[in-house]
């Protein structure tokens, strides 16, 4: 089975993202690489996107969205995010129900 990559920068725990705007519904759809893909309703203008997606992975989560940061890819679709508050382990463990292999 694949597994989407959670690695450290500074005291931050990052993954990364693949995102597919102006889909029919936010959800994430299993794995792009080594990355999570996730389909957001918002267009991938005016930083709606972005905004939507940090959105998304703090209901997801259950963490504040400042705890959550677009680290790199901010104008492209795939997109590093970074947590801060929370282990590598946990990450996985609340992310991996969500992808479907």
């Amino acid at each position: 089975m694949a597994a989407f990559q959670v690695f450290k920068k500074a005291d931050l725990i990052c993954f990364r993202v693949h995102v597919q705007p102006r889909a029919a519904r936010n959800e994430t759809v299993g794995l792009h690489g080594d990355a999570i893909k996730v389909r957001l309703t918002s267009p991938a203008v005016e930083n709606r996107a972005n905004r939507h997606l940090v959105d998304f992975f703090s209901r997801l989560l259950k963490i504040p969205k400042q705890d959550i940061s677009i680290v790199s890819g901010q104008k492209t679709r795939q997109k590093t995010i970074a947590v801060k508050g929370i282990s590598a382990r946990v990450l996985q463990d609340l992310l991996t129900p969500y992808l479907v292999y």
